[in-house]
């Protein structure tokens, strides 16, 4: 894939904002590349051109906010985060603005902010339902779901188990609005693993060690967290 866009680049084919954006994607999607892929995506961004393509330059905002996510960099996320929201909110694109607010809120808890965290993927859970009621796009729709698996992962993360399961209905109707057919756990398995969680808590404060919680889950599945 790089040796066309070189081949690209060589016959003019393309102006450098948009060799630097397929760059990015290459090193991103195909070579897992995340520090290559944000050099050419930073490059794309202060490219002059990418004030004439609004929709592209969110792509790539979008972009550059996983890639500072990926590589650990969480405040210069969540400052590239917020310049994307504007600029979604001036183009009205709803999906990138929750998908935005979804980082922002991954970004936070990495940062042990963990109450701010759960308001930013509320916030972007409420934006996705809302536009997932007035559009036939099922990208609202995935969206949606990964943003109550987020939700759902970070609630496990912290114990709390309770308020995990009480998201699995919403969860579970979303899915089955799609017909969600993706390899992804099922709001079963989901709940199932939630049940494990628990009783391994209830087994730690009855003072029988980490030990016994990793014997208890291999016995009682083999769905990995």
């Amino acid at each position: 894939a790089l040796k066309l866009v070189d081949e690209a680049e060589q016959r003019q084919l393309h102006s450098p904002f948009y060799l630097n954006q397929m760059r990015s994607s290459v090193y991103q999607n195909g070579l897992s590349m995340y520090r290559t892929a944000l050099t050419y995506s930073l490059l794309a961004y202060r490219d002059p051109e990418a004030r004439q393509h609004p929709e592209e330059t969110l792509q790539i905002l979008e972009l550059i906010v996983d890639q500072y996510h990926t590589n650990g960099n969480y405040a210069e996320s969540i400052r590239y985060a917020i310049e994307g929201i504007e600029l979604a909110r001036q183009a009205r694109n709803t999906k990138s603005e929750a998908n935005l607010l979804v980082y922002i809120g991954l970004n936070k808890y990495e940062m042990r902010l963990r109450q701010e965290a759960y308001e930013y993927l509320d916030r972007a859970i409420a934006l996705l339902k809302r536009a997932s009621e007035s559009s036939r796009d099922w990208n609202v729709v995935d969206d949606l779901i990964y943003a109550y698996g987020q939700k759902i992962n970070l609630l496990l993360f912290d114990g709390k188990y309770s308020e995990a399961i009480t998201l699995l209905p919403c969860y579970e109707q979303v899915m089955k609005q799609e017909k969600w057919e993706k390899e992804t756990y099922t709001p079963e398995q989901i709940r199932e693993i939630v049940e494990i969680l628990m009783y391994q808590e209830l087994i730690e404060r009855r003072g029988k060690g980490r030990r016994q919680q990793e014997k208890t889950v291999a016995s009682c599945t083999g769905l990995v967290l």
